[in-house]
């Protein structure tokens, strides 16, 4: 994901998926959008009608949230790193695809001892788990709910 003209997750241009990321999300038959406010939509054309938005909040920080058929939207991700999201949404439409071509999903880990290295998370604060490099002090993404966070969050260390 990146800006036009600006460096990627910067407050100061659009919102714009890498061309890598869309044709994931094109072959998982999501159709992406940009809104009049620059948001992203991301729509499912198969199965439920499932929608997903990308929004700035803020200029170092990205969420991703998540609507099933006329139900509210809810939190899936904060990033503060745009490959982290991307990263997160190539393995979401991967599982997506594989469904559509009758392979197993992946086992992936997603205890905390199968946690890269480098990295570490923190318990439930506020209803959110942080992910964030060992070295550094400041978070790599968070999201909500005890164990689904975990299956959010562990993509993001797949590559960083």
């Amino acid at each position: 994901m990146g800006t036009d003209g600006h460096a990627a997750g910067r407050e100061d241009g659009p919102l714009a998926l890498s061309a890598d990321c869309l044709g994931w999300a094109r072959t998982a038959h999501y159709l992406a959008s940009v809104a009049d406010d620059g948001d992203v939509q991301l729509r499912s054309e198969a199965g439920a009608p499932t929608r997903y938005f990308v929004r700035r909040r803020g200029a170092d920080r990205l969420e991703l949230t998540e609507a099933v058929d006329a139900d509210a939207e809810h939190p899936v991700l904060f990033v503060a790193e745009v490959d982290v999201l991307e990263r997160y949404l190539v393995g979401l439409f991967a599982d997506d695809i594989r469904e559509d071509l009758d392979l197993p999903q992946l086992e992936l880990g997603w205890r905390r001892q199968d946690l890269a290295d480098g990295y570490e998370l923190s318990d439930m604060v506020r209803g959110y788990r942080t992910l964030k490099r060992a070295a550094g002090d400041s978070p790599v993404a968070a999201a909500p709910d005890p164990t689904l966070s975990l299956l959010a969050l562990f993509p993001a260390t797949s590559a960083c």
